[in-house]
This record gives structure tokens, C-alpha cells and sequence, in this order.
């Protein structure tokens, strides 16, 4: 009998030591994931929150540039789409203001510009709804490429742009084109404030400006 306690004495402490060196490596595991974690973050900050950007890095946003023209000219589609549910189009002009610097980027789109000049800005074309909209013609663009790499103008802002062609979609047959035509589109890099979960930093953020169509 003695025996037996004795054996099951051991066989609690050796679970009680288990449990110990359990709690002991998963609080070293968890401790390793934070600075993981922490390292991964700080990481992140310094990328983001640098003052000054290689020319990699440059590259890098005047590719992302690129996409943010290839994005607009999706939504424009969606938006000049009478055939479109109207919560659609709403969405894709809500969509299409953020991808501008501000609501008082000036666009020249065609048709718009056919029998007016003066271009119409990115707020009036995300509020003012169908009367704008079906006044513009879709464009698809053909290329685009980098007409003036970004350069700095200040602390907080790079500025550049791209230059673009582009077949006009005519509305009355979706089928035919327009001959080839060019546009240029300005492209800002501003350091502007963005939530990260509980933090708010400051970081690079590429942004279209003035659309002009020749």
C-alpha cells in the first residue's frame, strides 16, 4: 500500500512538473511571438513612415499608379453603364473619389468635354449622379507609361505623372471605337494619417490628381 501512494505521489508530481514546463514554454512560445511581432511592426513603421524613398520604392508607387488609372477607368465603365443598378454606380463614384488626391481633381473626359471645356471635378462627378454620367463616354486605355517620375516638392508630397492612349467606347454601338487618342493623368505621393488597428501613423499613400483627354 505504501508503495502504491508512493507511486501515485510521483505520477502527481511528474503531471504537476509537466504542467509547470507546459505554462513555462507556452509563456516562452508567447513571448517569442510578441517580439516577433513587435520586430515584424516596427518593420512595418520604418517602411511606411520614412521620410526619404528609394528609387525602388518610387517605382514601386508609380506601378501602383498605374493600377489606381486601370481601376478608374473600371469604375468609369460601371458608372457610365445606364444598364447598371443604380447602388452599382453609386458605389463605383464613391470608389472613383477615393482614388483622388481630392474631390477637386479636375477631369476632361470625353464626350463631357465635347460641347463642354471646363471639365468637371471628381466631386461633381461622385454627387451631382445620371445627368454627368451619361453624358461621358467610356474609354479603355492602351498603354500607360510614365510621363514625369515622381520627384519631391515637399516634406510630405512626391508629385508626377502618367501619359496615356486610349479608344473612345461609343455608347451607341459597345462594340466600336473611337482612333486612338491620348490623355495624361498627375499622380501625388502624400504622407497622410492612417488607423493601423489602435495606431495612427503617418505613411506614403499614391493618389491620382488632374485627368486631361486630347
Amino acid at each position: 500500500m505504501k508503495r502504491f501512494f508512493k507511486i501515485s505521489a510521483l505520477i502527481l508530481v511528474y503531471f504537476l512538473s509537466s504542467a509547470r514546463s507546459c505554462d513555462n514554454q507556452e509563456q516562452d512560445d508567447a513571448t517569442r511571438n510578441e517580439a516577433r511581432v513587435k520586430v515584424s511592426r516596427d518593420s512595418i513603421i520604418s517602411a511606411f513612415e520614412t521620410d526619404t524613398l528609394s528609387v525602388a520604392s518610387l517605382s514601386a508607387f508609380q506601378e501602383a499608379a498605374k493600377q489606381k488609372f486601370s481601376d478608374f477607368t473600371d469604375y468609369l465603365k460601371i458608372l457610365t453603364d445606364s444598364a447598371t443598378a443604380e447602388p452599382f454606380r453609386e458605389q463605383a463614384a464613391k470608389m472613383i473619389g477615393d482614388l483622388f488626391v481630392s474631390g477637386n481633381a479636375t477631369l476632361h473626359l470625353p464626350g463631357y468635354d465635347s460641347r463642354k471645356k471646363t471639365g468637371i471635378t471628381v466631386e461633381q462627378l461622385s454627387t451631382h449622379g445620371s445627368e454627368i454620367w451619361e453624358e461621358i463616354n467610356t474609354f479603355v486605355a492602351d498603354s500607360v507609361i510614365v510621363q514625369r517620375l515622381l520627384h519631391r516638392i515637399s516634406d510630405s508630397t512626391y508629385t508626377g505623372s502618367l501619359t496615356f492612349t486610349f479608344r473612345t467606347l461609343q455608347k451607341q454601338d459597345i462594340k466600336s471605337h473611337s482612333s486612338k487618342q491620348t490623355g495624361s493623368v498627375d499622380i501625388l505621393l502624400e504622407k497622410r494619417e492612417k488607423q493601423f488597428g489602435s495606431d495612427t501613423l503617418k505613411v506614403w499613400i499614391i493618389f491620382l490628381g488632374n485627368l486631361k483627354t486630347y
